[in-house]
């Protein structure tokens, strides 16, 4: 069950985390002006991706709160401190606000590998998110080197969105798949 929905989780949550990763910058250029905007796209873009790791790190997070066994959440996050801490003081005076953000980041991606592997006993619960994980991080580089007013940028963009329909499409459950094409009413489940 937890695959299934972690499978669906990433199906739905990396479109909106996608769109937010390619118009950050646009966003905070017109929300808080265009200096300001500029300067805070980078470090939004890898707290997007930050955010987008915690979200799948929750399903096996709450698999191991299921299973009684919150002592295994409490030392997952316990191993985490000393090198989160040193890795968010190097990234800090070293890189700034950039260098928190990716310490954080890393934090997010640990976090996920941790519970995830402890929740599930095997590494191939890590697979389906490598294809998700690498397109975002595409698209976060991709954001970082192109802006929105370049033509590549464009072009870019629209194949990471043709492709992360095709990836989302092939993990959606079927029930939802069945909804959005409306070729079949959805299976009735027995209670």
């Amino acid at each position: 069950m937890s695959a299934s929905a972690a499978r669906s989780l990433m199906a739905l949550a990396s479109f909106p985390v996608l769109m937010a990763l390619l118009g950050s910058e646009f966003s905070l250029r017109l929300w808080v002006g265009t200096k300001m905007g500029m300067a805070a796209a980078p470090i939004a873009r890898i707290l997007i991706l930050a955010f987008w790791f915690n979200a799948l790190a929750l399903v096996s997070f709450t698999k191991l709160q299921a299973k009684g066994r919150p002592d295994l959440v409490t030392k997952i996050l316990l191993l985490q401190i000393l090198p989160y801490w040193a890795a968010l003081y190097f990234g800090m005076t070293r890189y700034g606000l950039i260098g928190c953000g990716v310490a954080f980041l890393g934090r997010m991606i640990l976090d996920y590998i941790m519970q995830t592997l402890v929740s599930d006993g095997k590494a191939a619960a890590l697979m389906p998110a490598i294809g998700y994980a690498g397109l975002l991080s595409a698209a976060l580089l991709w954001s970082q080197w192109l802006g929105y007013h370049d033509v590549l940028w464009w072009l870019g963009a629209g194949l990471m969105t043709m492709l992360l329909g095709v990836l989302s499409w092939r993990d959606l459950p079927d029930v939802v798949r069945a909804r959005i094409i409306q070729l079949r009413p959805p299976k009735q489940v027995l209670v």
